[in-house]
């Protein structure tokens, strides 16, 4: 892949967290699968920027743990990635877990911080 599809999976993971943003009062589970989504996008951007093969995984504690060399992502670890990768599935499906604003904000949060992160070092 190349540095102009990396560019393009950092759009669409700063759309998701733009949406994740505008929904996080109506409807804190979609925030929370969009966060995820967000977080999930930008660090396998990292991959794609240095022609890395990505991970097939949502696992985000997989996918931050192995980020190539040189990402200063690789030093955000105030998040639990463990917590935030299941809002992939109950952020979408019903599953009896509710997911409120404070979870929302959360998500928005860390989302936030890797995405401005990685976005920092493409540049």
């Amino acid at each position: 892949m190349s540095v102009n599809s990396a560019r393009e999976w950092m759009a669409r993971a700063r759309n998701d967290l733009n949406t994740a943003i505008s929904c996080a009062n109506l409807d804190p589970q979609l925030s929370c699968y969009l966060s995820q989504q967000c977080i999930e996008k930008s660090l396998k951007s990292t991959y794609i920027y240095r022609n890395v093969d990505v991970p097939h995984t949502h696992n985000l504690k997989e996918l931050h743990g192995a980020v190539p060399d040189g990402w200063s992502v690789s030093n955000i670890k105030q998040y639990d990635f463990g917590i935030i990768s299941a809002w992939v599935i109950t952020g979408r499906y019903p599953s009896g877990a509710t997911l409120t604003k404070k979870d929302a904000k959360y998500g928005i949060d860390a989302a936030q911080a890797i995405h401005e992160s990685v976005k920092t070092d493409m540049k």
